[in-house]
Parts: structure tokens; C-alpha cells; sequence
């Protein structure tokens, strides 16, 4: 979590910004951040979290595009398996 702000600024830039970083679960494994615009990113806390940015960025860009202001979250928690919901 300390690392967080640092990996989500290189890989995002400073539009989106994080705004609040939550970790859920009873294994403390899952890391979710919010972000400013109102949209969450759901990482696993035991992977490679600059590669999970890396594919939320890349879903962001090719699959959520023009629907980014109705974006709910996006799940990067299971590798390649990368899931997003639209409000």
C-alpha cells in the first residue's frame, strides 16, 4: 500500500488520481483503489501489482474507451482474466 501512489501515478499519470486505497478481505489480500473519478481498481496484494496497473490500463484504454464515465470497477485479481462492470 506504502508503494501504491508511486505505481498508480507511472502508470496513470496524474488524471485519474488516487483517491483512497482499501485493503478487503479476511487474508488481507485483496487491494482495492478508488479513484477520482469514481471508479475502483481491484488488484491481488500477492502478485505484481505494476503488471495488474498495467492491464487495468490497457482495458481502460481498448475496452472501457468513451464508456469511462459510467465505469463501476475493474478487476485485474486474476491474471490475464481481466473483468470491468459499467454502472
Amino acid at each position: 500500500a506504502i508503494e501504491m501512489p508511486a505505481l498508480f501515478e507511472e502508470r496513470f499519470g496524474r488524471a485519474p488520481y488516487l483517491e483512497e486505497i482499501r485493503i478487503d478481505g479476511k487474508a488481507a489480500q485483496t487491494v482495492r483503489v478508488r479513484v477520482s473519478e469514481g471508479w475502483s481498481v481491484y488488484l491481488d496484494a500477492e502478485q505484481d501489482i505494476r503488471g495488474q496497473l498495467l492491464n487495468a490500463e490497457v482495458v481502460l484504454r481498448t475496452k472501457v474507451g468513451a464508456d469511462r464515465p459510467q465505469l463501476d470497477y475493474i478487476d485485474v485479481r486474476f491474471g490475464e482474466k481481466v473483468f470491468f462492470k459499467l454502472r
